[in-house]
């Protein structure tokens, strides 16, 4: 281990070149404990009567050329056939026969967790349905009423934001008919807190349209632009942190606790909070980076040049690009960066970023629905609205749910079992067809290439 590579890891495994030198990414291989595994057959399946042989193993290093964040990834680990299970196959395998039969004894005293736990991981829309229709217990059928298989009327039944009654006194004006936005009533952002949604019951990120995330945008960013100017924050808040949330909730059953990780609607929306003054954010560890590179060279474009030239740039237009990055947290993470320099904050940005923004999220929804993911959060990384900076770019990440939470809240370290280029190989034969997909549905709404 050089000290030159120490060096290069005290802030980012991306070196951009400043001086006059060639960019590069430090990945570093690293020795770790060896380990027992079956040897792969010649048609590279595990065989059930190969013996185990002892195996030398070794762990990438990363730190992430975006975030203060470690990320390690086991070589063995990502090679692994078997080890993504993907589904429960006896709770898939039962139809709705099977539960029709059964489900009459679970409906007694002591086993009403045995229908949560069918109602949360149940992938059959006629089951939840059955559930939903069966179960004597309200909560029981609101569980399945927000299980991400159930079907779209079952979901609209049990969702609050569908629901006339509960908009009425909460709707804020937001001058278009497609897109709502509303105060959160369990607000955790100082100043503000509101949640912007599709007028229309979209639950899936496949039933979203092109100019629904268009309209979302447009609408929120357009609400928030007027609210700033009429300073009806006081005090004013130092930015603004935009969050989408996505529709599967997790489950955990404690002995005197009953919690979920994920968003409790499963309306499709957005949040947006304000930032308190003197807040620390992933904003601003970039920031320093930024600066650290300032005088010698412009490290994100620099950082997007290289991803580009390694063939990790899925989208891009004049003002925007996605990307899949080098330090990913999650599993086939995406990043949109918005290519202006100095676009430091979500309400600096123009209209047109907006629109492109729009539709790199529609292409990254696409890719993340042929992935066959359907929990991700979409997080900003921004600046406060006081803080300038020549180089600094706003950055939206798409975080999936794959992400070993008790590493990373130990010591900002996340442990991965995929390399960013098997995300790339993986998109790479479908890439095509999904941006000629956006392309069409872009070109459907009017005045949006205007």
């Amino acid at each position: 281990m050089s000290d030159g590579w120490k060096t290069s890891l005290i802030n980012s495994s991306f070196s951009p070149g400043a001086d006059g030198g060639e960019p590069r990414f430090d990945r570093v291989r690293i020795p770790t404990t060896s380990g027992w595994t079956r040897r792969n057959t010649a048609e590279g399946m595990v065989g059930e009567t190969d013996k185990e042989a002892i195996q030398d193993n070794f762990v990438y290093f990363i730190k992430d050329p975006i975030r203060p964040f470690g990320i390690q990834i086991g070589e063995s680990r990502s090679k692994r056939h078997l080890g993504n299970p993907m589904a429960i196959p006896d709770l898939t395998n039962l139809d709705l026969k099977s539960i029709k039969n059964m489900y009459p004894f679970l409906q007694v005293t002591g086993f009403k967790w045995i229908r949560m736990v069918l109602a949360e991981l149940s992938t059959d829309p006629k089951i939840l349905q059955y559930i939903h229709d069966t179960d004597p217990d309200p909560h029981v059928k609101t569980i399945a009423s927000k299980n991400p298989s159930a079907s779209s009327e079952l979901q609209k039944e049990e969702c609050i934001f569908c629901k006339d009654a509960f908009l009425k006194d909460r709707m804020l004006p937001s001058a278009s008919s497609l897109t709502r936005i509303i105060k959160n009533d369990f607000p955790f952002g100082p100043y503000f807190h509101y949640i912007a949604f599709p007028a229309r019951a979209i639950h899936a990120w496949e039933e979203l349209e092109m100019i629904d995330i268009y309209d979302l945008n447009l609408t929120l960013w357009r609400y928030l632009q007027h609210q700033k100017s009429q300073a009806v924050w006081f005090p004013e808040p130092s930015g603004v942190h935009i969050g989408l949330n996505s529709t599967i909730r997790h489950l955990v059953i404690g002995t005197k606790t009953l919690t979920s990780a994920g968003a409790s609607i499963p309306h499709i929306h957005k949040q947006a909070w304000g930032m308190a003054q003197g807040a620390n954010s992933l904003g601003s560890h970039l920031n320093h980076l930024c600066r650290h590179y300032e005088p010698s060279c412009d490290y994100l474009a620099s950082y997007l040049k290289f991803v580009k030239e390694r063939g990790m740039v899925l989208f891009e237009d004049d003002q925007v690009a996605l990307y899949v990055p080098l330090g990913q947290i999650s599993i086939h993470e995406m990043q949109i960066m918005v290519k202006r320099a100095g676009a430091c904050n979500y309400l600096s940005l123009s209209r047109e970023e907006i629109k492109s923004i729009s539709k790199a999220e529609a292409v990254a929804i696409l890719f993340l629905e042929e992935l066959g993911i359907k929990s991700f959060n979409e997080i900003l990384i921004n600046l406060p609205f006081e803080e300038n900076s020549t180089y600094f770019r706003l950055i939206i990440c798409f975080l999936t749910r794959e992400v070993d939470i008790a590493v990373s809240e130990l010591n900002q370290l996340f442990v991965v079992d995929k390399h960013p280029e098997d995300t790339v190989s993986i998109l790479g034969p479908i890439k095509e067809m999904v941006l000629q997909s956006v392309e069409d549905a872009a070109a459907r709404i009017a005045g949006f290439h205007k």
